[in-house]
């Protein structure tokens, strides 16, 4: 038996031998993982791993392997093959594999009558196409032709173009009258990118088509100019960014303040990126350059008739979308002839009946986008100001006096809602946020709203000292959905142009990173508990944070789509926590004055940057950190409640320390955090037994709930509580609760942040238990009883007989009401008896109250 190969434009001559059987050969995942482990074993390649390029070689081997090795195989390959083709005469395979190589290699196809257009011949590409299929050059799916990779198109464009004609400009040229509209965006910035030179003609020969194409099609066409504008920009954005030492992963980030139209002065930015913003913002605030050529050479009079022909307010917006940021002097002319064809009395097919308010807000801030002049006239169209507030009146139930005042800060829309019921109206803030959007958005000429909510008599609603249902919504923190989407894309387009890591190099750098974090973050926590000042012990801490440091600035957000414009450029999560543990957390932990900003960080910002670290594509390297980020959480919740037990003076430093130096030094951590979370607890069984003490004197029963929490930022002490009083109906209720209120309030030189304390009135029908702890779905007692008034026939509750408790935090204390019948899954204490938490004795004969152990060696309050 004799073995041989042939590739597969050479089958046809072997395929009818007698006693010859064709054996094809497929990518699966153990010829690829042993082809990788072949490649390691010579030194060929330096990718950790396979995965990533067995999953973007869709099944062909030789794009497998030139990606591993980034070697000359493919390429030798493909010009063999091109130059085959040349020699051999096959002009017709030739020239359809110029353009559908070209255009494939930046994610476009081809249709078969396209290909005839442009060959203007049948027969000849019927067999092009057969043989070209058949050598595995195209892959032909019904009527669209497409390559059968981008790298393999993207080597095949390159090689039959060194040997023109065609030359480059002259495909791309063909290109651009043949595509299908949908792939103008993503071929006008794969040019733009990838052959700058011919953009200019690519841009010519577009206006001639834009200028006799249909109103979408020019839509797209525009759109897809003022992308290759933005790509065109990117070079500026990496020259800025670089001279100003704006370091990987705050690139993106910078770009996004610049762009986005805020005052960011005040921010405690660093220098260089404060001014890499401002250099870019003035980018940013050029026109684009092809925009306004296509625009100028198509006439304003052709967007006009556009405008006027749509039938869709959508598409009209997208339309305004797509022309702002052209010259400002046709901005202008537009503006005039929108302004001349109005008084005119003509009028756009889209406003054939009155839009809905919301489509026509979004099209009114894009208009306002262009100029002051075309939103006044979408305005018109609407039936003017007037109009619009009679119809958020309609809109609104117990919307009433909307008018607009001058004032020295510009145009404000006055008005307020009577609130009489949540279960008709909706919530309160709700409707007052939404009103004012609305007002805002679709009245061009207003600068800011003042909305306000009124109870039935007159009075504002209020809660304490909280008002509620208010806005006064800036126009500046106003954006239109169209200008959000091209933020959004600009950030893609920056984002894909500045990554320079596989998925597969950023995940192994991030597990490395994650393990030497882990270990960082023990020594750093271990040198400041116990005090270590040895110099070799610090210097060698100081160059693994370096290390991690420099791990970090080399991640970067990987983007596979930088047109799509729903979602912006991710977060990065993982430098979060490798740049925080190696950079913020040495720099903060030495000023004692910090400690309790520094316990927020840590429990809020990096506990859950590390938590979603697990969503990282770790099955591309094979190997999973979970074990380090699972450590590193427990180590910097243990952290941030030491910290945070220090802060409020609950446990001096000399005790943590000391509960630090008592035993293993790899268990100093759990123990400090074992201590602080203890004496915590204790403070807060005091406070709770003053307290209902107090409640005891009054001569009312009250039962006490509590549940532990393991996060700082939830609340400290660690524990949530509410509060119930036996009250036998509501009347009783509104007697006894300012009263009550005012005992359960932390006097104003309490120090400390604390949680929610939720107060309730139980034995009036209603569930004795508390209410769910959570964000959602609070409803304020004063609502729910109001509501319960309103059924009987009763006035609205008095504003002062129920009182929100306010504390020096953020959450502050409330009062609320919740139907539910999740009740808290720990044991009630009643007043007068109380019952002890239960107790354990640990090894040495201390005893420990209210503290359990976990598995993970770490305590917290028992139930």
């Amino acid at each position: 038996m004799t073995l041989g190969s042939v590739r597969n434009e050479d089958l046809i001559g072997v395929r009818d031998t007698a006693r010859c059987a064709l054996v094809r050969v497929s990518l699966t995942e153990q010829i690829a993982e042993a082809l990788y482990l072949s490649l390691q074993n010579d030194r060929l390649t330096s990718l950790p791993h396979w995965r990533e390029a067995y999953d973007a070689a869709d099944g062909l081997t030789l794009e497998y392997t030139y990606m591993l090795t980034r070697g000359r195989r493919l390429g030798a390959v493909l010009r063999d093959q091109v130059t085959n083709h040349i020699c051999q005469g096959r002009e017709t395979e030739l020239r359809v594999l110029a353009l559908v190589s070209t255009v494939s290699q930046w994610g476009a196809a081809l249709s078969i009558p396209q290909l005839e257009s442009a060959l203007q011949t049948e027969g000849a590409l019927r067999r092009a196409l057969l043989l070209l299929a058949e050598e595995h050059l195209v892959l032909v799916s019904g009527e669209t032709v497409r390559g059968l990779h981008p790298l393999r198109s993207r080597l095949l464009s390159k090689y039959l173009h060194e040997a023109p004609p065609p030359s480059v400009a002259q495909t791309i040229e063909k290109l651009v009258s043949l595509v299908a509209a949908e792939f103008l965006p993503t071929l006008l910035v794969g040019i733009a990118r990838d052959a700058p030179a011919a953009l200019p003609s690519a841009i010519h020969r577009l206006q001639n088509r834009l200028a006799q194409a249909p109103v979408g099609e020019l839509i797209t066409g525009l759109q897809a100019v003022k992308l290759a504008d933005l790509q065109g920009r990117s070079e500026h954005w990496l020259e800025v960014l670089n001279r100003n030492d704006v370091p990987p992963p705050s690139r993106v980030f910078t770009l996004q303040l610049a762009i986005v139209d805020d005052d960011w002065s005040g921010m405690p930015f660093p220098q260089n990126v404060a001014q890499a913003v401002s250099e870019l913002r003035e980018v940013a605030k050029e026109p684009f350059p092809s925009l306004a050529t296509v625009i100028r050479n198509i006439g304003v009079s052709r967007i006009m008739d556009a405008v006027f022909s749509l039938d869709r307010l959508s598409d009209l917006e997208s339309l305004f979308s797509a022309i702002h940021g052209a010259d400002p002097e046709l901005l202008k002319d537009m503006d005039v002839n929108f302004g001349t064809h109005l008084d005119n009395g003509r009028r756009p097919a889209s406003f054939s009946q009155e839009p809905p308010l919301e489509e026509l807000a979004e099209l009114t801030m894009a208009a306002r986008m262009l100029t002051p002049g075309v939103a006044e006239g979408v305005t018109r169209l609407a039936g003017g100001a007037d109009r619009i507030l009679d119809r958020l009146t309609e809109r609104f139930v117990g919307a009433h006096s909307l008018f607009i005042v001058d004032s020295q800060d510009g145009k404000i829309l006055h008005g307020s809602i009577i609130h009489v019921s949540d279960a008709v109206q909706g919530d309160a803030d709700r409707n007052a946020k939404e009103l004012a959007r609305l007002g805002v958005a679709c009245i061009p000429s207003v600068d800011s709203a003042d909305i306000s909510t009124k109870l039935p008599g007159g009075n504002d609603y209020r809660i304490g000292d909280m008002q509620l249902g208010i806005s006064k919504l800036q126009r500046r923190s106003l954006h239109a959905r169209s200008s959000v989407a091209s933020n959004r894309q600009t950030a893609n387009l920056a984002a894909a142009r500045l990554h320079q890591l596989t998925r597969t190099e950023r995940v192994s750098v991030g597990e490395v990173g994650l393990r030497l974090a882990d270990a960082v973050l023990d020594r750093t926590t271990l040198i400041w508990l116990r005090g270590e000042t040895r110099s070799s012990v610090v210097a060698a801490l100081q160059k693994d944070a370096a290390s991690l440091a420099e791990m970090a600035n080399r991640l970067v957000p990987v983007v596979d789509s930088p047109l799509d414009g729903t979602s912006a450029p991710p977060s990065d999560d993982l430098h979060s926590v490798l740049s925080g543990i190696a950079l913020d957390l040495p720099r903060r932990l030495v000023d004692p004055t910090g400690h309790r900003a520094l316990a927020m960080y840590l429990s809020e910002n990096l506990v859950e940057a590390a938590i979603k670290c697990k969503r990282e594509p770790w099955d591309l390297i094979a190997e999973d950190p979970s074990d380090a980020i699972d450590r590193i959480v427990g180590r910097l919740e243990d952290l941030s409640a030491v910290l945070e037990t220090i802060a409020v003076s609950e446990t001096s430093g000399s005790d943590i320390r000391r509960a630090a130096r008592s035993g293993e030094s790899n268990l100093a951590l759990a123990r400090a955090a074992t201590l602080a979370r203890r004496n915590a607890s204790r403070s807060a069984q005091r406070q709770r037994d003053l307290q209902l003490s107090a409640l005891r004197k009054l001569g009312l029963e009250a039962t006490s709930y509590e549940r532990a929490t393991d996060r700082v930022y939830e609340g400290w002490p660690p524990q949530q509580r509410a509060v119930g009083i036996k009250v036998p109906d509501l009347l009783e209720w509104f007697k006894h609760s300012p009263e009550v209120l005012h005992k359960l309030t932390p006097d104003s030189g309490s120090y400390g942040y604390r949680p929610s304390l939720i107060v309730f009135p139980g034995d009036w029908g209603m569930p004795s238990e508390p209410p769910r702890m959570h964000d959602h779905p609070y409803r304020t007692f004063e609502r729910d009883c109001s509501r319960r008034l309103d059924r009987t026939g009763a006035a609205g509750l008095d504003d002062p007989s129920i009182r929100c408790i306010q504390s020096r935090n953020p959450r502050g204390y409330r009062t609320f009401w919740a139907r539910s019948d999740a009740a808290l899954p720990h044991r009630p204490r009643r007043c007068g008896a109380a019952r002890p938490l239960p107790t354990r004795t640990r090894p040495g004969g201390s005893r420990i109250a209210g503290v359990r152990q976990r598995r993970d060696g770490r305590s917290c309050q028992a139930p």
